[in-house]
């Protein structure tokens, strides 16, 4: 029934086929992916910022199945994807436990090891000359590294990492590794860091950090009541006409002064 379609596009999780009023945005992420797996050194940083519900992860996850669709019709080069969320995590060090199951299809160890096993292979360094060869990323300081020549087969990995504010810890080493290997020249890695904290770098973050987070930055700024109203009319097509035009455009502007929120009004329509 058209309520039943209703319902249903208005899930969260149901995806228009076209992502309306972010075009600038879907530009920006898409460049950086595109720029990261084209080039033959060094990778892509890319740190998305935005309050929750203004489209961070949807517009991400479209621009990820346009380029593995252009992907499958070899108008891209080939790269992988690997999608994991930080809230998930029990502790900081286990993004390296989770990328290294994405990655190699196994389970590490330890933290330890899959930290060890990941900085080998997206820095195509290795210890210096007399050094433990498992330096541990939890010492004070790290060991100094030799950068080795790039490994030019590597297939480039763009890993999106959302909720990014969650591996905030006391010394950011976590997040100082995951923003240091794409500046390798073997990394061949895209990093897509996805936060709600706008202004993380300069207030939490240490300055090793936030350097490396000043090479790409993308905020994505609460929705207008216009651009609300846009986005329930897209997401409706056949079925607006269940709604009042006035209900649309009052629910569309409360939800644009409540910090454009464009999931609450999701949800508001559903009740």
């Amino acid at each position: 029934t058209p309520v039943q379609r209703a319902i249903r596009r208005l899930q969260l999780d149901s995806v228009p086929a076209s992502l309306p009023c972010r075009t600038t945005e879907f530009q920006k992420i898409r460049q950086t992916i595109l720029t990261g797996i084209s080039q033959q050194q060094g990778g892509e940083l890319l740190y998305i910022s935005g309050l929750p519900g203004t489209g961070k992860t949807a517009t991400v996850r479209s621009v990820l199945r346009s380029l593995q669709q252009d992907m499958q019709n070899k108008a891209v080069p080939a790269f992988r994807c690997i999608e994991l969320n930080a809230m998930q995590l029990q502790h900081p060090d286990m993004v390296f436990v989770a990328v290294y199951r994405q990655l190699f299809g196994s389970k590490p160890l330890n933290p330890q090891q899959a930290f060890t096993t990941l900085d080998r292979y997206f820095t195509g360094a290795a210890a210096a000359a007399g050094a433990a060869a498992d330096y541990s990323w939890q010492e004070e300081t790290s060991l100094p590294k030799k950068r080795l020549k790039p490994k030019h087969s590597q297939m480039p990995i763009v890993l999106v990492i959302d909720e990014v504010d969650c591996l905030v810890s006391p010394k950011q080493r976590v997040l100082y590794t995951l923003f240091d290997w794409p500046f390798w020249p073997s990394s061949r890695l895209v990093l897509l860091a996805v936060a709600n904290t706008i202004d993380l770098p300069e207030k939490i973050l240490n300055s090793r950090c936030a350097s490396r987070i000043g090479f790409g930055r993308l905020t994505f700024n609460p929705y207008t009541s216009e651009q609300i109203e846009d986005i329930i009319l897209e997401r409706l097509q056949d079925c607006k006409d269940l709604f009042a035009d006035a209900a649309i455009k009052v629910c569309a502007r409360k939800i644009a002064n409540f910090y454009g929120d464009i999931r609450r009004a999701l949800q508001v329509l559903r009740s």
